[in-house]
């Protein structure tokens, strides 16, 4: 089809590390489009911000390709990928696959449907979802807050809707929602509101053809300005309001709102980063600083700008300590006075320039994205008021400095001009419920008394106190990229092996950044060989974060990451990003965990956040909570938020100096280095760690956990309930095989991707069991099995029914489907399974994971790779006859009940319900621990 096309521009501005090609155009009917393309792409897509009923689903499913949507405040953004080298499933064409994917995507917006049957489908899928946010502090508390704006503009109103608006309401006053939702799209959906994003491996002429042929007739028509978008969200009269709430999560916070000038014509100069980053670091000088010394806050952070088409607010949050929630006014005194301090003289030249150095930085060498995140960030960021030559960079670029502008952006932050929220389990007197998500709220002016004692404070106190952040020791000055003297190896190899310490190490990177990731484990069977031991490494690690504090802020802001925390094997420390001065934070770590002066208030506030953690967790939406309570059933040593709690508050200091005697001065250590560093920095790591600590014992180097092992034949499930809860939750599990078996890992994972997308279409579009349909494999230490986990208003029993019904369709399905339709699923995983890490962060998480299970096997992708395509479709019937089946004597299956209530009482045991859990696992053990000898 001939259609006209502009070249808007075919040179815009990128970084450093992309080496894509560009070209942005304008069809005939005004849509826009970035095309991009990058030969070494494993993933072709398309995105726009803006054939039967499921074929489009189908089509990417046996494609190995998937699509997805989300609705912001102004917008909605479309995006599907599939493999960039997969071959077109459609035989009944010529088209290429990724060519056929688009035309067909692009007939979504030219010939959508709105059949009655798939809009009450959706109607339901909406208010399974609108369920599972009520479950969400995030979601629930900004509904309040948004209780407080212009009752005509519609940021106050729900923002997602539920069955009660879309179709109690709807019918109720005549509404005929199928008219109008089409409607909404005649109105709305004009080729001229569109953005367009196309990446793929073709020359960026082809991508072009592609676009003309598929977009050319989306429509074109003039969409109606909206009355709202002159209306003021945050008028006088909704200002200067205290509101009281109270969270489901374990958590206290203050968080002042302050009406913000929106920034998308000084998207150059980006004052708001000025105030954000003077207002939330961490050093001597700062807010945080003078709030901790009080013993009344955790962390301060400034919320994230919208959309720069969205009405702005600069939104201040303080975590709070127990004890600093009855101090709240006295915190907002304290952010007024450094406001204050802020505002005296010029913004600080150097503070600037070192923002705008560090911002450039990060974007100039700032690692390749997901194509998905790619495609999505670009279609919304062509809506904003970037030029075209600055869409890929003009977010997070800084061009210039403009003291006049943070000049204003402080003058915002005033007492006039600001609203307050109060959140905490400790508040009474909460006297309205909010309508959407029942959470409990009141809501009252700011007194004129409590606005001049805040001003009295502001005017009468010496802000001398106060500072800026000191000068950087982390910021890095050498960007030279190693090349490695054996150029770059495809994956690690040990070099330290001895009683104390494994170092891996890959040379070289492909990404050519000056990045590196250290990763490290302290391991020691004895942190999971009891709740009061692992809850004494919580309480530690706490510790030692809180410790840091100040230290990660200066590194966070020079670009290095730093993660101290928990895992399955032990104590682990990750740290990331710029490679110059990565081991020079790697040293202060280890100063601080060798440093054992703790005092009593440090192990208090330790204790506090660790239990304020397990509750929140508590909270969590039940899908979320799976994965520990399925471990706690799994593993010999795992244990659940509950008993974490009760461990940590009896833990005394005394716990502490015994964790770090007998764990931290006797563990193994092992590591990964990986990136922009040398073989020598990754020597020098592990003496930095080995250096500080003691000697290990034999067994804390080749041992792993125990875990259950199934019998043939087994049935059982486990009833866990939550008082928490909204919704139930099932997970469904059938055990399979060891890791290293070298038969069984293909299959199940070929079976897995079979089932993905008729799971969600029976389970969750044609059954509407529930928003969360997920199948997926669950590894332990050294079993997996396959699960498909259901979160869901309906009983778990009846969601277990319904997924033994869905098995056996499905085994129906996969006995008559053509051998045709099998390889080409069969070819999809294989695509996935080859695909390329997309980034350094990817690729050590990959090795990093073989390494933690003590076999690693960097190549298993693709040995597996090798071992699917040997499969032949009798292959996977077999193996789903004989472990799948619900009919097979030979399964061994554990459903886990994760019940909304704390109704535990069960009169009668259901037929092989799990009742004495310790029984239970000591009967099933493994003989004998697992080895990681086998990581030689």
């Amino acid at each position: 089809m001939a259609s006209k096309v502009e070249v808007i521009c075919d040179d815009p501005e990128t970084t450093y590390a992309d080496d894509r090609k560009y070209r942005i155009i304008r069809l005939s009917n005004g849509l826009e489009v970035l095309l991009a393309q990058d030969p070494s792409t494993d993933k072709a897509g398309a995105a726009v911000d803006y054939p039967g009923e499921g074929e489009w689903a189908q089509f990417l499913a046996a494609s190995g390709g998937y699509a997805n949507a989300f609705t912001g405040k102004c917008q909605t953004v479309y995006f599907f990928e599939v493999p960039a080298s997969g071959v077109n499933v459609d035989t009944s064409t010529s088209q290429t696959l990724f060519e056929s994917a688009l035309d067909r995507f692009a007939q979504c917006f030219i010939h959508p449907l709105f059949s009655n049957e798939a809009l009450e489908r959706a109607v339901v899928a909406i208010e399974s979802q609108h369920a599972l946010m009520s479950q969400s502090d995030i979601v629930r508390l900004q509904q309040v807050m948004k209780s407080v704006t212009c009752k005509q503009h519609p940021y106050h109103q729900l923002s997602t809707g539920n069955m009660k608006t879309l179709q109690h309401e709807a019918k109720n006053k005549g509404i005929n929602l199928q008219d109008e939702m089409s409607k909404f799209y005649n109105t709305f959906y004009s080729s001229r509101n569109m953005k367009l994003v196309v990446l793929g491996r073709e020359p960026l002429d082809i991508l072009e053809s592609y676009v003309i042929n598929s977009f050319a007739d989306v429509r074109d028509h003039e969409t109606p300005e909206q009355p709202w978008m002159n209306i003021n969200p945050f008028p006088p009269e909704c200002l200067r309001k205290q509101i009281f709430a109270r969270p489901l999560e374990e958590t206290s916070f203050l968080r002042l709102s302050f009406p913000f000038p929106n920034e998308g014509l000084l998207y150059e100069s980006k004052p708001r980063k000025y105030i954000e980053k003077a207002i939330t670091h961490r050093g001597p000088g700062s807010i945080l600083a003078s709030l901790q010394a009080s013993g009344w806050a955790n962390d301060i952070v400034v919320v994230p700008a919208n959309s720069l088409r969205e009405p702005a607010s600069f939104d201040i949050v303080v975590d709070l300590t127990e004890g600093g929630v009855p101090h709240y006014v006295e915190i907002i005194k304290a952010i007024f006075r450094y406001v204050a301090f802020l505002q005296e003289g010029r913004p600080n030249e150097a503070f600037m320039d070192q923002i705008t150095s560090l911002t450039n930085l990060a974007l100039q060498f700032k690692q390749k994205s997901a194509t998905a995140f790619f495609l999505t960030k670009t279609a919304e960021n062509m809506h904003g008021p970037y030029p075209p030559h600055r869409v890929l960079v003009g977010e997070e670029k800084i061009w210039k400095n403009d003291s006049e502008a943070i000049a204003r952006g402080l003058c915002a932050l005033n007492l006039q001009n600001v609203n307050i929220m109060l959140v905490s389990k400790q508040l009474s007197d909460l006297n309205v419920t909010e309508p959407w998500y029942g959470t409990q709220y009141r809501i009252e002016d700011i007194s004129t008394s409590m606005l001049e004692d805040i001003e009295r404070s502001v005017s009468d106190s010496m802000t001398t106190t106060f500072q800026l952040p000191r000068d950087n020791k982390f910021i890095p000055s050498n960007f030279i990229i190693q090349t490695g003297k054996n150029g770059v190896q495809s994956e690690p190899r040990k070099v330290i092996d001895d009683e104390d310490v494994r170092v891996w190490f890959k040379e070289g990177s492909i990404y050519n950044l000056p990045e590196a990731h250290i990763n490290a484990v302290f391991r020691k069977i004895f942190i999971q060989s009891s709740p009061v031991a692992y809850a004494s490494a919580l309480v530690y690690c706490e510790m030692i974060r809180d410790r840091l504090s100040s230290t990660i802020g200066e590194a966070q802001e020079a670009g290095l990451h730093l993660v101290i925390d928990v895992c399955e094997y032990g104590l682990s420390v990750s740290i990331s990003g710029y490679s110059h001065k990565i081991l020079v934070l790697l040293k202060d770590v280890a100063q601080a965990m060798e440093n054992s002066d703790f005092q009593k208030d440090e192990l208090d506030k330790a204790k506090e956040n660790v239990i304020k953690s397990s509750n929140s967790r508590l909270a969590y939406p039940p899908i979320l909570q799976n994965r520990r309570i399925m471990s706690s059933l799994l593993r010999r040593y795992s244990w659940t938020e509950q008993q974490i709690i009760e461990e940590t508050r009896h833990i005394e200091m005394s716990h502490i100096i015994k964790f770090m005697d007998e764990y931290l001065c006797q563990s193994f250590i092992e590591m990964l280095v990986n990136g922009n560093l040398r073989e020598g920095d990754a020597i020098k790591a592990s003496q930095i760690l080995k250096g500080k600590f003691g000697v290990a014992s034999p067994e804390d180097k080749h041992e792993l956990q125990q875990d259950i092992i199934l019998e043939e034949g087994c049935d059982s499930f486990y009833r866990h309930c939550n008082p928490i809860n909204k919704e139930n939750c099932i997970e469904y599990y059938m055990q399979i095989c060891s890791r290293t078996d070298r038969n069984l890992p293909a299959k199940l994972l070929l079976f897995e991707y079979l089932t993905r997308q008729p799971a969600e279409e029976c389970l969750k579009i044609q059954e509407q069991l529930g928003y969360c349909v997920l199948t997926g494999i669950r590894r332990f230490d050294d079993m997996m099995g396959y699960r498909l986990s259901i979160q869901s208003t309906k009983e778990c029993a009846h969601l277990n029914e319904r997924i033994e019904k869905f098995l056996l369709s499905f085994g129906e399905w996969l006995r008559s489907t053509s051998d045709r339709d099998f390889e080409n699923f069969k070819n999809a995983l294989i695509s996935s399974l080859l695909e390329t890490p997309i980034n350094l962060q990817a690729e050590t998480f990959k090795f990093w994971e073989e390494i933690l299970h003590g076999s690693p096997e960097f190549s298993s992708d693709s040995t597996d790779a090798v071992a699917v395509k040997a499969l032949d479709k009798q292959a996977i019937i077999s193996f789903y006859e004989e472990l799948i089946s619900p009919n097979s004597p030979k399964r061994m299956k554990l459903s886990l009940y994760n019940i909304a209530g704390d109704d535990m009482m069960v009169d009668d045991p259901a037929p092989g319900e799990i009742v004495d859990l310790s029984s239970f696992k000591q009967e099933r053990l493994l003989s004998h621990p697992t080895s990681l000898n086998k990581s030689g």
